[in-house]
């Protein structure tokens, strides 16, 4: 070859790839303008990029689609605006004229695209689609050819972002974001919709689009058709957060003839299953499980599986697999990494046999329960690839020398990993706040479940890699317990292992409190602990603070560990909760530093579980509690289900459970937590508290009353008030109820008997009380007063703001504007995107 041809051939190479990253970003290569410079080469880049030769027309002829805009189509679509280019043709955004509602048209000239193999394809899209109908793939309305030959395909207008166009804003993101930039969702928010149901975390949407994705495929798999060609470019995501699938045009099924370019496989190389390209074998469930796969890999590396040019791509499957994803992605859970070498095996075979397997595997992570995919091993990833290397028989020698030390080495990593999947597993289902609850319910007096909570205590403490947390709380569940020369030990033990003034004051408390056979936090004298040395003394002291529920706790842990090292999750998760805990004292004292409190809880519980790469009980119910003070109850809803299933006896989780499920609108779910919860738990009075409540707004009056009158109340003069407050609050909500009703009258007699037990209970500041008042006397202008200011510190409680749309007609005067200029500007706040632009200067309507 001259050097001549050797600098053609380099410039084909060149000219090829850039036409296939153009096509990857939804933009159609202008041969034309691409070989600009080399004008000879248009028609050989045209016939590699597997089209005839007339697709070197396509850049001269390329304005005549643009002058498409405007066109009426059968005298029914009119095309008003371009809105991208695909491989098959061109997608206009259009409307429907007869039925009046926007759609999107995709068009194809034959002439320009590859004559009739082209519109056989293009028809053949058109008839794949409108036999499949789902919720995951792009509906077609309507499919036709005019008299001068332009076929089209009428679809659903979707509205939103591709997919490809996120995965470039997060690669930017993660790489000038910092440590969190990875799982950083907010661009994603604000970019599709703020209003839409996202994932916490970048990691968690990905695998949620992709068991999305994997839905809708398998019932494509179900009616005989085969994607082919599934990849980032090809996915949608919606302005409800749901993927959906796109460009069939390179479909096959059961009922036609596979299309192809020449000789060649459809597909994009970087996406294509190993054995379509290196066997030319035909797609099979396989080859989209395996595009799927390899759509996942690229949404967690932030790279598509193999990089550089066709050819480069196309030797690099051919000989080697792709750069595991947890290399890439440092810190994925192994679960996750299994899933993706699975759905991309090599062998197809070792691949999800169907979809419904591969969604099934990816429910089970989202939900945090165990997966069928198993890790490869390193030693496996190397056997398989010196098995395809053309030195294979050279590396054997070499492997049975080094086999002794990869085995070691694999048996101790394999030995750690088992270990902190067992410290894991039993740290994630112990009932959060188990050393931390009110006193009264630390004492566990059921000897089944005090037998379970010392299994996993002592499960955790002996697979730990460190001595905290693991080991603290069980010093504090053993001391609560009554076995405090146990509790004693376990704080030895820290002392020894983490030596320092603070843990050495500890310990002797400890010791103290056994030689006095002491009982609980009361049992311990810690006055005079001395000052934290390190974030370990700070974590010591902080858990001991919330274990004497302390009102000034919560400051003291946020002033502690505000400086903490950032590296150890235990010190951020207890800083996430002083925070969320600060934030509940001073919801209505401060709104807004109780807003930043809520948030920077949430950005650091985001931070940890993403770190972690997995959820526990305990986490689970502090994001839930943070969702709650920014009264977002279906995320604290969700999260409290994720908590239950780790944990399912704990009481607090139950507790928030029906609280949320009830504030969201979910009273089914509400009133058979409360019933689990009565069931753990029977002496516990806010279970029965809860399920009143429900009952009241559903308008079952006497299922109300009953549960409060079944609440178990101690005697006493706390019992007393204990039983007025109950019945004072629950009388409330039915009188509300009645009032929501018409039933003035009857509430007004209700309201009395409110305002009467909740005047007993020490309850005269509470805004219960004062709007029990409001109604007892019939004053509407005064409870829709206070109904306002209960909006406005939480705008987004849709029963507040039920009731306050009832009544809202009476409103008048300054306040009331006041309150509810307030109320909407927490509103805006707590929907603007975390990377708001700067606010507009104030407008001044005095002029």
């Amino acid at each position: 070859m001259t050097t001549a041809e050797q600098d053609d051939e380099d410039r084909l190479v060149a000219y090829v790839s850039r036409a296939l990253e153009m096509r990857e970003r939804g933009e159609e290569p202008q041969l034309e303008e691409l070989c600009r410079e080399h004008p000879e080469l248009i028609d050989r880049v045209a016939e590699v990029l597997g089209g005839a030769p007339r697709l070197a027309k396509l850049a001269v002829s390329a304005h005549e689609f643009d002058g498409l805009a405007g066109r009426l189509l059968e005298g029914r679509y009119r095309l008003d605006a371009r809105l991208g280019a695909g491989s098959m043709g061109i997608v206009y955004r259009a409307f429907d004229t007869k039925l009046s509602r926007s759609v999107a048209v995709k068009v194809l000239r034959p002439e320009l695209f590859g004559g009739r193999d082209a519109e056989q394809r293009f028809l053949r899209e058109a008839e794949v689609l409108a036999t499949l109908r789902h919720p995951n793939v792009v509906a077609v309305h309507d499919r036709g050819r005019t008299s001068d030959g332009v076929s089209y395909l009428v679809m659903e207008l979707l509205s939103g972002q591709p997919l490809i166009a996120l995965l470039t804003e997060h690669e930017r993101v993660a790489e000038t974001g910092g440590p969190a930039g990875f799982d950083d969702m907010s661009f994603v928010v604000a970019s599709v919709n703020p209003e839409g149901q996202f994932e916490q975390t970048w990691m968690r949407q990905a695998v949620r689009w992709t068991a999305d994705l994997a839905r809708g495929l398998g019932e494509a798999h179900r009616l005989g058709i085969l994607h082919r060609d599934v990849k980032p470019s090809n996915v949608f995501v919606g302005k409800d957060g749901r993927a959906r699938l796109l460009d069939f045009g390179v479909a096959s099924s059961s009922q036609h003839a596979t299309l192809t370019a020449g000789n060649a496989a459809l597909g994009t190389p970087g996406y294509m299953a190993p054995e379509v390209i290196t066997e030319q074998a035909p797609a099979s469930a396989a080859t989209d499980v395996y595009g799927l796969g390899a759509t996942l890999y690229h949404l967690l590396a932030r790279r598509a599986p193999y990089l550089g040019t066709m050819t480069n791509i196309i030797a690099s499957v051919q000989r080697r697999d792709p750069i595991p994803v947890g290399r890439l992605r440092p810190g994925l859970q192994r679960d996750l990494h299994a899933i993706v070498d699975k759905a991309m095996a090599r062998n197809a075979r070792e691949r999800y046999a169907t979809m419904g397997e591969f969604e099934s595997d990816l429910r089970a992570f989202l939900n945090h329960q165990p997966v069928t995919a198993r890790p490869l091993s390193g030693t496996t990833r190397l056997w398989r690839r010196a098995w395809r290397s053309p030195s294979a028989k050279a590396l054997a020698g070499v492997m049975l020398l080094l086999g002794v030390g990869v085995l070691t080495r694999q048996w101790f990593q394999w030995t750690t990993l088992r270990r902190a999947d067992t410290y894991w597993g039993a740290m994630a289902a112990l009932p959060p706040g188990l050393t931390l609850e009110r006193p009264d319910l630390r004492r566990i007096t059921d000897t089944v479940e005090l037998a379970e909570l010392r299994r996993l205590l002592d499960t955790a403490v002996e697979s730990a890699a460190e001595v905290l947390p693991a080991r603290l709380i069980r010093a504090g569940f053993l001391l609560d317990q009554g076995q405090a020369i146990a509790a004693a030990d376990d704080m030895k033990v820290i002392a020894t292992r983490l030596p320092s003034s603070v843990s050495a004051a500890l310990a002797a408390a400890y010791a103290s409190a056994a030689a006095r056979d002491g009982v609980g936090h009361a049992a311990l004298q810690l006055s005079g602990l001395p000052e934290p040395a390190d974030v370990h003394d700070k974590y010591l002291i902080g858990y001991h603070l919330l274990r004497a529920r302390s009102k000034e706790a919560d400051e003291a842990i946020v002033q502690s560990l505000t400086d903490a090292d950032a590296g150890w999750l235990p010190a951020r998760e207890m800083l996430a909760s002083a925070l969320s805990a600060k934030a509940g004292r001073l919801r209505n004292r401060d709104p807004e530093v109780a807003a930043d409190c809520w948030s920077k809880a949430l950005t650091i519980m985001v931070h940890v579980e993403s770190v972690r790469g997995r959820r526990t009980a305990s986490s689970a119910h502090l994001m839930a509690i943070v969702h709650l003070g920014q009264s977002r109850f279906a995320e604290a809803a969700q999260c409290l289900r994720d908590g239950v299933r780790l944990s399912d006896w704990s009481n607090g989780l139950l507790r928030n459970l029906s609280q949320a499920q009830r504030q969201s609108g979910d009273f089914d779910g509400a009133i058979a937590t409360c019933k689990r919860g009565i069931e753990l738990r029977p002496t516990f009075a806010e279970h029965y508290q809860n399920l009143a409540v429900v009952y009241a707004e559903l308008g079952d009056l006497a299922q109300s009353r009953a549960a409060i009158h079944l609440a178990p109340i101690p005697d006493g003069v706390e019992g007393t008030r204990l039983r007025s407050e109950l019945v004072g609050l629950n009388e409330y909500c039915i009188a509300i109820r009645l009032m929501a009703k018409g039933r003035w009258a009857d509430a007004a007699a209700v309201a009395d008997v409110a305002a009467r037990e909740l005047l007993a209970a020490g309850g005269a500041d509470w805004a219960e009380y004062t709007m029990s008042v409001a109604i007892r006397d019939g004053d509407r202008e005064a409870l829709a007063m206070a109904w306002l200011r209960i909006w406005s510190e939480n705008p987004r409680d849709w029963i507040a703001t039920t009731n306050l749309a009832d009544l809202s007609g009476v409103l008048s005067g300054r306040e009331a504007g006041q309150l509810l200029a307030e109320g909407l500007r927490r509103l805006a706040r707590s929907q603007a995107p975390s990377k708001a632009p700067l606010a507009p200067a104030p407008i001044n309507f005095a002029k």
